[in-house]
C-alpha cells in the first residue's frame, strides 16, 4: 500500500520553516531536518493535510499556494507544496511528535528557521533541497516553479 502524505516548503523573511530531527539510534547519533507535514487522512487533499500537519507540527497557520515537487519512492507518495506564512508562534505546534509518549523513543522534533544561504548545508531530503536551491536560482521565487515530479 502506498502511503501518501503532504510536505510543506514554507519561508519566512527568507528563511525555511523546517523541523531539525536529532535521533539515535544503536548508540549512534543522526541529525537531519524535515519539511512539516504528515499522512493523509481519509478524504483529505495534500492541502487540507498539509494545513492540519503544519499547525499541529508548528503551531503557524499556512496559506497552500502551489504543489511544487512530488516524490515516489519506496511505497510513498509524498506532495512537496509551497505553502505562505500566515500567523502564529512557531514553535508552539501540540501535534504527537511533542506530546505523546509514544514518540518519546523517536528523538527530538526542533521547529527551527534556516536562513536560504545556511540550507545548502543542511542535512534535508537531498532530491528536494536540489530542486529548490536550482530553482531558487532560475526562477528567484518558487512560486514561479513548474510542477515537478520525482520517481526513485
Amino acid at each position: 500500500m502506498i502511503r501518501k502524505s503532504a510536505r510543506a516548503i514554507i519561508m519566512k523573511d527568507d528563511e525555511f520553516i523546517l523541523i531539525h530531527r536529532i535521533t539515535e539510534k544503536d548508540g549512534k547519533k543522526y541529525e537531519y531536518y524535515v519539511f512539516p507535514g504528515g499522512g493523509l487522512k481519509e478524504g483529505e487533499t495534500y492541502e487540507d493535510a498539509v494545513k492540519r500537519e503544519v499547525f499541529e507540527e508548528l503551531g503557524i497557520t499556512v496559506n497552500p499556494q502551489k504543489r511544487l515537487y512530488r516524490l515516489e519512492k519506496d511505497n510513498r507518495d509524498e506532495m512537496f507544496i509551497l505553502c505562505q506564512y500566515l500567523e502564529g508562534k512557531i514553535g508552539t505546534g501540540k501535534g504527537p511528535e511533542f506530546t505523546s509518549s509514544e514518540y518519546s523513543d523517536r528523538g527530538l522534533y526542533i521547529p527551527e528557521t534556516i536562513p536560504m544561504d545556511k540550507f545548502k548545508e543542511i542535512n534535508v531530503l537531498e532530491s528536494i533541497k536540489k530542486a529548490i536551491i536550482r530553482d531558487l536560482e532560475n526562477y528567484r521565487k518558487l512560486k514561479d516553479v513548474k510542477f515537478q515530479d520525482f520517481i526513485h
